[in-house]
C-alpha cells in the first residue's frame, strides 16, 4: 500500500497494482482497503473501476485486453461442455470403424487395457469411463494444472515424461500414457474453444496466452510496475509471465 500510495494516478488508471495468488473474495477485500488508503477523496483523485489488487488471472486478462482483442472469460460450465464434446467424439470413433486410425483413441484403449479388465466391449468401456461426469471434471482440472505449470498446448510431452520419478512396469506406462493423452486431448479442447468461442479463454490458459502476446502490446500500455505479494505461492505460469514482463523493463 505504501508503494502504491506514492503513485495514485497510476493506481487509479490500473498502471500500477498488486498481484497476489489469493481467492477472488480476498482480492476484492484487499482492493477496497487499498483504494481507501491510496485514493482518499481529499487527494481529488477518484477511483476508477480498476482493481489495485489482482489475481494472476485478472492480470493476464488485463494484458490480453491491451492487445485489442475483445477478450471474454470462458466459464467453468462451458469448459466442461467442450471437454465432454471432445470425449464424445472419441467414444463415437470407437463405435465406428476408424478408431484405430485415431492416435488418441488408440492410447485411450491402451490405458484402459492396463487397468482392470471387464466384460464390456471397447465402446461400452469408453462410454462408461470417459463420459462419466467425474472424469470430465477431472480432465478439465488437469488441463488447468498443465496450463498453471506453463506447459503450452503444442509442447511435446516427451521432455516432461523424462522428469517423472523412477517407476517400473505398468505404473510407468500408465504415467507416460496419461501425460500424452492429456496433452493430445488438451489440443483438441483448445481447437474447440477457438472454433466455437473465438476470443474466449479459460482462466488458466490466459496466463500462457498473455505471455506470448506481450510483444504485441505497446510499451505505453504495459503496467508501470507490479507489486507481487505471496510470491512463494505463485504457479509457474504466473512466474513466467512476470518474468517476461520484467524482461520488457517492467519492475
Amino acid at each position: 500500500q505504501r508503494i502504491l500510495a506514492d503513485y495514485p494516478e497510476e493506481t487509479r488508471d490500473g498502471n500500477a497494482f498488486i498481484v497476489a495468488p489469493w481467492s477472488r473474495e480476498s482480492v476484492d477485500a484487499a482492493s477496497y482497503k487499498v483504494l481507501k488508503s491510496v485514493l482518499p477523496a481529499e487527494k481529488g483523485i477518484s477511483a476508477s473501476q480498476s482493481r489495485p489488487v489482482k489475481t494472476p488471472d485478472a492480470m493476464a486478462f488485463a494484458l490480453l485486453e491491451k492487445t485489442g482483442k475483445d477478450v471474454r472469460l470462458l466459464d467453468a460450465t462451458t469448459q466442461a461442455k467442450l471437454v465432454a464434446k471432445v470425449m464424445q467424439e472419441h467414444v463415437d470413433h470407437v463405435n465406428g470403424s476408424d478408431y484405430r486410425e485415431c492416435p488418441i483413441c488408440f492410447k485411450l484403449k491402451q490405458y484402459l487395457d492396463l487397468g482392470e479388465r471387464t466384460g464390456d466391449d471397447t465402446h461400452e468401456r469408453f462410454k462408461k469411463v470417459f463420459l462419466a461426469p467425474a472424469f470430465i471434471t477431472k480432465l478439465r482440472e488437469t488441463f488447468a494444472r498443465f496450463s498453471e505449470l506453463g506447459i503450452d498446448i503444442n509442447e511435446n510431452m516427451e521432455d516432461y515424461v523424462a522428469l517423472l520419478p523412477p517407476m517400473e512396469g505398468i505404473r510407468k506406462e500408465r504415467a507416460r500414457l496419461s501425460w500424452e493423452i492429456v496433452q493430445g486431448l488438451r489440443r483438441e479442447y483448445a481447437d474447440k474453444v477457438k472454433t466455437e468461442y473465438p476470443n474466449f479463454y479459460d482462466n488458466s490458459y490466459m496466463l500462457i496466452e498473455s505471455r506470448k502476446l506481450i510483444e504485441t502490446i505497446s510499451k505505453d500500455d504495459l503496467p508501470r510496475f507490479i507489486v507481487v505479494d505471496d510470491c512463494q505461492d505463485l504457479n509457474l505460469a504466473t512466474f513466467y509471465l512476470l518474468e517476461e514482463l520484467h524482461s520488457k523493463g517492467i519492475p
